[in-house]
């Protein structure tokens, strides 16, 4: 890790669940791709929902932003009738940290909004 990835709170506790931020990333990318390919839901709400993300980044925890974007995976599930269980559990793992998201993290977030926005700018 760089000297700044280790105040990270996300790389430590994604470990515990035998993730690395580069394989949620991932795992995030197909999921969308495969959504949108499938028509299970719209770009749009992907996009609305990064927005509200990027907004709750500068202000939340760790715990908030966890809880905002469980709320917004629940409402899309029952929108279009899903069940993303994989990306719902990343998120779980987050509700007790009620601390202020370091910046690393902020950018960490912010570099893999950036790339969903992209990787859905091809797949449109």
């Amino acid at each position: 890790m760089t000297p700044a990835a280790t105040d990270s709170l996300i790389c430590p506790t994604l470990a515990k669940v035998s993730l690395t931020p580069e394989s949620a990333n991932l795992m995030f990318k197909l999921t969308n791709i495969e959504l949108i390919r499938a028509d299970a839901y719209a770009t749009d709400d992907a996009l609305k929902f990064f927005d509200s993300v990027e907004r709750l980044l500068e202000t939340d925890t760790y715990s908030e932003l966890a809880q905002y974007m469980l709320f917004e995976i629940a409402s899309l599930n029952k929108k279009y009738q899903l069940e993303i269980m994989l990306v719902t559990q990343s998120f779980e793992i987050f509700q007790n940290l009620k601390i202020p998201i370091i910046e690393f993290d902020r950018d960490m977030l912010r570099t893999h909004i950036a790339q969903q926005r992209q990787l859905l700018a091809l797949v449109n």
